[in-house]
Parts: structure tokens; sequence; C-alpha cells
């Protein structure tokens, strides 16, 4: 298995900056994706425990109910930097890159787990990783949530454009990646969604249930 779970390439390009990186989610429609995900996939989600791999800037706590208790991991220490800043009132940070063996997530503890757009920055090794580590995360019952861009069937060149010029270098199709998750876990719901960002970015939403 890798080593290093979160271990991105980082950019030197503007998105690597923490308030710009977040303006240009804005602008793009984050907020709706996060919304759509709580609102069809997690439902109520108060006093829930939650796990949010690949974190980023700890921004999703802004679309969660206060009484939540939130952990958040990122591999970039300015993206945690910035969430440490913002919102340790609202949960604990790590910058970390972690697997299964990472001592500072227990087995069978959160009722969520969340990776909003990560599956698509990890290789076929990696993602498999995540994904084990997400089950063994999770309590009986809790579900596993991601969020990735898509290639989907008579899709645009400019929309697959736009995809190829994401960050992640791993942008599957609804088949590839349902068959990724389906080693780990049987219960699986999934739809594509083209109406969540305000670019044509074909967004893949999964709900699995440990």
């Amino acid at each position: 298995m890798s080593k290093w779970l979160l271990k991105f390439d980082v950019e030197s390009s503007v998105l690597s900056f923490p308030l710009l990186f977040k303006f240009f989610q804005r602008i793009c429609g984050i907020n709706r994706v996060r919304a759509t995900l709580i609102k069809e996939y997690i439902g109520n989600i108060e006093n829930n425990r939650i796990l949010d791999i690949g974190c980023g800037l700890g921004d999703i706590l802004e679309c969660l109910p206060n009484k939540v208790d939130y952990v958040g991991f990122d591999y970039d220490q300015r993206y945690i930097d910035f969430a440490k800043r913002y919102y340790s009132d609202r949960g604990i940070f790590f910058c970390e890159a972690i697997n299964r063996k990472t001592t500072t997530i227990t087995r069978s503890s959160f009722d969520i787990v969340i990776a909003g757009g990560v599956l698509h920055h990890l290789n076929e090794e990696q993602a498999l990783e995540l994904v084990h580590l997400a089950k063994l995360a999770l309590k009986p019952g809790g579900k596993f949530i991601t969020h990735d861009g898509c290639y989907t069937e008579n899709q645009s060149s400019f929309s697959r454009y736009i995809l190829s010029k994401d960050r992640g270098q791993y942008m599957r199709t609804e088949k590839e990646y349902l068959k990724l998750v389906s080693k780990v876990f049987l219960n699986v719901k999934a739809s594509v969604r083209y109406d969540l960002y305000r670019i044509p970015y074909p967004v893949l939403l999964m709900a699995m249930v440990k």
C-alpha cells in the first residue's frame, strides 16, 4: 500500500494560496455541492462525529451544524494553518499524511467520513487505501461521502478540457469510480450531477454505508 495517502503534489499556482483557493471554489459553487451532499446524502448530522480527509481550508464547517465533532486532515500546511486560524473553535485539524496505520484515527469511531474532491488526486492504489481507511474509521452503519469531477458520455469538449486542467490527475468515469469503491463497500448510492457548479464540471456524488 502507498505509504503516504494524501501527499499530493501541490502546484505552485494561485490555488496553492488559501484565500485565492477559497475564492475560486466559492465562485465555482462549492457550497452548493456541499449543501447537496448534506441534504440528499447525509441527512441530520447533529451530534455526529465527522472525519474530513483532505479537508483543505476546513470551510465545509460553514455548511455543518454547530453540534458536530469535527476532525480534519490535509497534507498542505498552508491550508491547515488557515483552518486552525478561522475554525479552531469548530474542529480539530491535523497536517498529516494518513493511511490505515495513522494512530490519530481510531477504528470504528466516526459517524461520517468525508473525502470531498480527493479521489481524483489519487492513483488506483492510493484511492483504494483511502476507501479502506474510511471503512475502518466508520462505526457500523456510518457513511462515507465523496464528490469528484467525473468524465461522462456525450460530454462537451469544453467540459472535458476543464476536467483535464484540474490539479487532480486521476479523473475517472462514473463506472470507474464505482468499480473502485465497490471493492470495499457493498452499499453505494451514486449520481452524476451537472447542476451544482457554475462551470461545466460534472460531479459524481457517492454515499457508502458500512
